[in-house]
């Protein structure tokens, strides 16, 4: 579309098209009553994590960690409060990505023993010490565990960024 000025304009559709694209993940910190940490062990990955995954198109954040939260576990969350977002670049793959993490809070006994996780997806899960969940999360992850830990007990959002090589 030419206007007067004889500068080319982009209708908004081929401008949005023309934006960088970037993957969005959201995860959820789960605490039992001893103040353990939930983390499952899924199929495809040589490490533990949050319950958790991608943000499907037109889904929210939110949205996607409650979710996931079901269909990996079984569990359902009736309160997803926002701890923070970390802006991750994989350098060797040539992608980046904004991971969502969202605080479930403490579930009781009763809500355990109902969960089961989805075979094809998780092989395991588990709720951990703080110092359990260092050796198990990616390595690297103890900085992101203690974020977590500090946005539930200061009511204060996070922002991080991190550079992946692997």
């Amino acid at each position: 579309m030419k206007r007067p000025t004889g500068k080319i304009w982009l209708r908004h559709t081929e401008y949005l098209c023309s934006l960088p694209t970037k993957h969005g993940g959201a995860g959820l910190v789960v605490l039992n009553g001893k103040g353990r940490i939930l983390l499952v062990k899924p199929i495809y990955r040589n490490y533990w994590k949050l319950p958790g995954g991608s943000v499907d198109h037109f889904e929210s954040p939110r949205d996607a960690c409650v979710r996931e939260a079901r269909e990996e576990l079984r569990l359902p969350v009736r309160k997803a409060e926002f701890l923070g977002v970390s802006y991750n670049t994989h350098v060797k793959h040539g992608h980046e990505d904004l991971q969502f993490y969202f605080y479930g809070g403490t579930v009781r006994k009763a809500q355990i023993d109902r969960m089961k996780a989805r075979a094809n997806e998780i092989e395991e899960y588990r709720f951990c010490t703080r110092r359990a969940a260092v050796k198990m999360l990616r390595r690297g992850s103890e900085g992101m565990l203690a974020m977590w830990f500090r946005a539930i007990a200061a009511g204060v959002p996070f922002y991080h960024e991190r550079t992946y090589h692997d």
